[in-house]
C-alpha cells in the first residue's frame, strides 16, 4: 500500500485537493473528521479553557482514523492530515507543562503507525488562508486570526524543513495548485511510481 498525507494550515486546501489526487489515482480518502468533535466551537470560543480537551480528543480521532484506514493493505491511501500535526498544533494552544504531557502522550499513541510514502504540503500563505475560511463559511471558524495562522505557517514550514530531511516531501503553493492540478498530480504519480 502507498501511503500520501497532505498538510498545510487551516483554509490551505488539503480536503480539496486530497478529494482530486483520490479521484485521480483511485486512492482510498480519509479526511479528518474535525466537525464530528464538538469541543471545536468551545475552543474557538475560549481556547485557553478548551485546548488541552481539545487536542487529545483530536489526536485520539486521527489515530483511530488511520488505524482503520491502515488495516487494508493494498492500493493508494490519500489522508488529508499528518499525525503530526497534533503537535504542532498543540505547541501553539497549549501551556508548556500541557504541551509536555500532551508530546508523551502523542509519542505513545502513533508507536507502530506507519509513516507517509509521501507527505504533500500545501504552502498557503496566512491572508489567503484566512480567506478561503471565510469563503467555506463555517461559522465557528469565523474567530481563526491571520495571526494564529501565521504561527501555524512558520510551525509547518519548519516541521517541512526537518521531516524532508529524511523522508519523501513535495511542497505545492497554493496558487500553483490553483493553476496547475493537473501537473502536480502527474508529479506525484511519477514520485509514487520511483519509490
Amino acid at each position: 500500500m502507498k501511503y500520501i498525507a497532505i498538510e498545510g494550515i487551516i483554509g490551505a486546501g488539503k480536503s480539496t485537493f486530497a478529494k482530486a489526487l483520490s479521484k485521480k489515482l483511485g486512492g482510498r480518502l480519509v479526511l479528518e473528521d474535525f466537525e464530528a468533535n464538538s469541543l471545536l466551537a468551545d475552543f474557538y470560543r475560549d481556547p485557553k479553557r478548551y485546548a488541552r480537551q481539545l487536542e487529545l480528543t483530536l489526536l485520539q480521532q486521527r489515530v483511530k482514523q488511520l488505524k482503520s484506514s491502515h488495516s487494508n493493505d493494498s492500493g493508494i491511501l490519500i489522508a488529508d492530515f499528518h499525525l503530526h500535526k497534533s503537535l504542532l498544533f498543540a505547541a501553539i494552544t497549549l501551556n508548556p507543562q500541557d504541551y509536555v504531557e500532551f508530546e508523551k502522550i502523542y509519542l505513545s499513541v502513533i508507536a507502530g503507525l506507519p509513516e507517509p510514502d509521501l507527505l504533500i504540503h500545501i504552502s498557503t500563505p496566512p491572508k489567503q488562508a484566512k480567506q478561503n475560511i471565510i469563503n467555506r463559511g463555517r461559522p465557528y471558524e469565523t474567530a481563526i486570526s491571520e495571526v494564529y495562522l501565521d504561527l501555524l505557517f512558520k510551525g509547518y514550514s519548519g516541521f517541512i524543513r526537518n521531516y524532508c530531511i529524511t523522508k519523501s516531501v513535495l511542497t505545492i503553493r497554493w496558487d500553483e495548485l490553483q493553476s496547475k492540478s493537473d501537473t502536480k498530480i502527474a508529479e506525484i504519480m511519477q514520485l509514487l511510481s520511483a519509490q
